[in-house]
């Protein structure tokens, strides 16, 4: 016999986002933990077929506002010559006691700068995961 599974959709509220110990919360309209799994496949002869997961990569993938005043900005952390090329721990969750977060350790590489006229400018920037990401409790 089947069972309905509940619903219960994650809303992204206000998330905290933690790069390299500081929190950009509020640079940040966008913050998503996306999977790259390469899927290998074999078809042989007299119908034989192989299908299997090859290593599985994640890349932190970000939108956020450009900034080019505030000192310790997101865009002025990861265009700092001084980081790019450093492996950096992050921190992602939803707010509230619901949810999952996830942490781990991204590489820092640079994003665009500029944009279009008269509009907010933004940087979209996919940063590599070391490894895997570890599921962590949602936060206050």
């Amino acid at each position: 016999m089947t069972q309905t599974v509940a619903l219960v959709p994650l809303v992204m509220k206000n998330p905290h986002i933690e790069l390299g110990g500081e929190e950009y919360d509020k640079s940040c309209s966008s913050a998503t933990l996306t999977p790259n799994a390469v899927v290998v496949t074999w078809d042989g002869f007299g119908d034989a077929q192989i299908a299997d997961v090859g290593t599985v990569t994640w890349t932190l993938d970000l939108i956020l506002a450009q900034d080019q005043t505030t000192a310790d900005s997101l865009q002025g952390f990861l265009n700092d010559p001084a980081n790019i090329g450093t492996k950096v721990p992050f921190e992602v969750r939803p707010t509230g006691t619901t949810g999952k977060g996830y942490s781990g350790e991204v590489l820092v590489i640079p994003v665009p700068i500029g944009g279009a006229k008269g509009v907010v400018a933004t940087a979209t920037v996919s940063l590599a995961v070391v490894g895997q990401p570890t599921p962590i409790a949602a936060g206050a």
